[in-house]
């Protein structure tokens, strides 16, 4: 499950109470595959750095 924020809103109307529940990522999935791509290039930039050990 991804972590996400959920909200809990209680709305009132005429006397009636109505409780709304919404559940937001705390990630853009566009953020994450733009993150990723940058990381995957960067450990293919730099394989001299991993054959030292």
């Amino acid at each position: 499950m991804k972590p996400a924020k959920s909200f809990v809103v209680e709305i009132k109307r005429n006397g009636r109470r109505q409780v709304v529940r919404d559940q937001e990522p705390l990630w853009d999935p566009k953020q994450l595959k733009s993150a990723a791509d940058a990381i995957g290039e960067t450990q293919k930039a730099s394989p001299k750095l991993t054959k030292g050990k």
